[in-house]
């Protein structure tokens, strides 16, 4: 799982490509070779992403990369018998503050699990 740090570094990696592409916004402007500008700005990007990918060439990688670093996993949390809230995602336990049968919609919308910190909906594991 992608931690919130990990997004940040590759955030701070793609502002730092952004810079080398300003400095050099004239050749990315050009008309002369639009298909190789696009290349070599992906190619910037994937390295952001994954260092040195831009180099491997597994572009897919690159993209699955991407979508994972850009679309946060939410989890499923369930009621255990004893009370207790439980990350389908980590298998954590955790203590509940209101249970989730008197919680109202948004309550549900802004719970995070405290051991791995995949946002949680509250409902049944079978859903």
């Amino acid at each position: 799982m992608i931690s919130d740090q990990e997004r940040r570094e590759v955030a701070q990696r793609m502002r730092h490509e952004t810079t080398f592409m300003r400095i050099n916004r004239e050749w990315y402007e050009s008309e002369d070779d639009a298909v190789e500008c696009g290349n070599r700005a992906f190619r910037d990007i994937a390295h952001s992403a994954i260092p040195y990918s831009n180099i491997h060439c597994d572009y897919i990688m690159t993209v699955e990369r991407l979508a994972k670093l850009i679309d946060r996993p939410i989890g499923i949390a369930t009621e255990t018998p004893d009370g207790y809230g439980k990350c389908h995602t980590c298998g954590a336990e955790f203590l509940v503050s209101v249970p989730a049968a008197f919680r109202c919609e948004e309550e549900n919308e802004a719970d995070y699990c405290p051991c791995c910190g995949t946002p949680l909906e509250w409902g049944c594991e079978d859903d």
